[in-house]
């Protein structure tokens, strides 16, 4: 496959050993040229995939509080005043000492804060030490679990409280999972979510099948996907995979119109470079049109 960025080269070595008496030609290669650097500049500058959106579990329910938590330095902190009150505490101005405290039946708390846009912002633990809460934030899923009571929330409950299934089933999920895992494992995040954005893409065409279970298995055209051949697919999809599947199916768009993707190291034909609209790279994938 001849990657865009050697034909860039070459068009632009030809520029600087060429007199170009021809303007028209000459534009029309710099658009060229323009062209395919812009579509890999528009992909990484729109699409922050790097990691999922943020959710937020408070005792076993999926809520929607994510504009009331920053980020600094990588960790959560919380909207002081929405989240001590939200479980009942109280926010008191400390004229004295000009500073905010937190008041819980008889405790009282001088939590370190931060301010951002006129709002106080303290860290996602003191919660714990506040209400004695059991608090995880699971950083590679980008996940805040609260949990009030004595039973604690994992992993495993996520798999059923984090689905909504509006316009999309369990078996959508499921395949959409096992296609992702098989076709993208140990990869980083943003490339699982584009692998599901091209099920998805093929799903929404007329030229393939119409559900996303018949999409991986389709072999009208010859077997499209090797891991329905080479058994993987029938693997248990980590949770990561299970998340951007979610992910998908709930709207993360990162790959418009891309239909084929492969892995040039290791694919057993050619056909997809030499036919396809080269779209862009990612990880170990050339993705297509």
């Amino acid at each position: 496959m001849i990657h865009k960025y050697k034909i860039i080269f070459i068009l632009i070595i030809k520029i600087s050993d060429k007199e170009w008496s021809d303007i028209n030609l000459l534009k029309s290669t710099l658009i060229i040229i323009v062209f395919c650097l812009c579509k890999e500049v528009v992909y990484a500058s729109s699409n922050n995939f790097d990691k999922p959106d943020l959710r937020i579990i408070i005792d076993k329910e999926l809520v929607n509080e994510n504009n009331n938590v920053i980020f600094i330095d990588n960790e959560p902190y919380v909207s002081l005043r929405n989240y001590i009150e939200h479980f009942g505490g109280k926010v008191v101005w400390n004229k004295k000492n000009q500073n905010v405290i937190v008041i819980n039946g008889a405790k009282v708390f001088n939590p370190k804060t931060v301010i951002r846009d006129n709002t106080s912002y303290m860290p996602l633990g003191n919660l714990n030490t506040i209400f004695g809460y059991n608090i995880k934030y699971f950083k590679q899923y980008n996940i805040i679990i609260i949990d009030t009571k004595s039973k604690s929330t994992d992993l495993n409950n996520l798999y059923e409280i984090l689905p909504s299934y509006k316009n999309y089933t369990k078996d959508d999920l499921n395949w959409l999972s096992k296609i992702i895992d098989a076709e993208a494992k140990g990869e980083p995040y943003k490339s699982k979510i584009i692998v599901g954005n091209v099920i998805i893409n093929r799903k929404n065409n007329k030229m393939y099948p119409n559900t996303i279970k018949d999409v991986i298995f389709d072999n009208k055209n010859g077997i499209q996907f090797t891991p329905t051949i080479d058994g993987s697919i029938n693997n248990t999809p980590s949770f990561e995979s299970f998340l951007s599947a979610l992910e998908v199916l709930e709207g993360k768009r990162t790959a418009n119109n891309v239909l084929f993707f492969m892995n040039s190291e290791i694919a057993t034909t050619a056909w997809i470079s030499n036919n396809r609209p080269f779209a862009f790279s990612m990880d170990s994938h050339d993705f297509f049109y």
